[in-house]
């Protein structure tokens, strides 16, 4: 009998010995895969951004140059642009005439309504409604299931490659609003090739 219980003894020790040594190994393995680990921001792959649109080139050019810079754009910025798209810039040059040209068309989202903020940050999820309404996006199944919010104009834009990937509160850079300018007109002329 008190070979038995030596022999257990022994053979607990043992346990116990192999299992702090698997456990430091999973700890080593655990401290490894973080280091691995990649930010997990989403960030801009730098690209030459060009715009061909027929408008007073040396004031868009300049508007553009500072809007490429800015780190948050505001509403103000996407109204331009979206009047810029529109095609509508000329007759709407200043920022009191552009929102009420996009209040009457329908392409300002009902959360911002009639008061805005001119200054107040730019998010994805506006910014996709707005764009959307824009383009005249049909979109697919859910879209015309449940209709046109911020969260599926996001979802949709981003599923034809308008927009980049995120969340719909999150702020958008100037550089982004440009891109997402760009693929909307893309967008909106091989929608006229393919009609034709």
């Amino acid at each position: 009998m008190s070979k038995l219980l030596i022999l257990v003894l022994i053979l607990t020790s043992l346990c116990q010995i192999a299992l702090a040594q698997s456990l430091e190994d999973k700890r080593r393995v655990e401290e490894e895969k973080r280091k691995d680990l990649k930010l997990s921001e989403f960030y801009l792959p730098d690209a030459e951004v060009t715009i061909a649109l027929s408008v007073d080139e040396s004031d868009q050019n300049a508007y553009f140059t500072g809007l490429l810079s800015k780190e948050v754009a505001v509403l103000s910025d996407a109204y331009k642009t979206l009047t810029i798209l529109m095609g509508a810039h000329d007759q709407f040059s200043d920022i009191n005439s552009q929102f009420n040209f996009l209040v009457e068309n329908g392409i300002v989202s009902k959360n911002i309504g009639t008061k805005t903020n001119y200054d107040e940050p730019l998010r994805k999820g506006a910014t996709a409604y707005m764009f959307a309404k824009a383009i005249d996006m049909k979109g697919g199944i859910i879209l015309r299931s449940f209709g046109l919010s911020q969260r599926y104009a996001f979802k949709e834009l981003v599923y034809q490659g308008i927009m980049f990937p995120g969340n719909v509160h999150d702020v958008m850079s100037g550089q982004e609003l440009i891109l997402t300018l760009t693929q909307a007109a893309d967008y909106m002329a091989e929608k006229q090739v393919n009609a034709q």
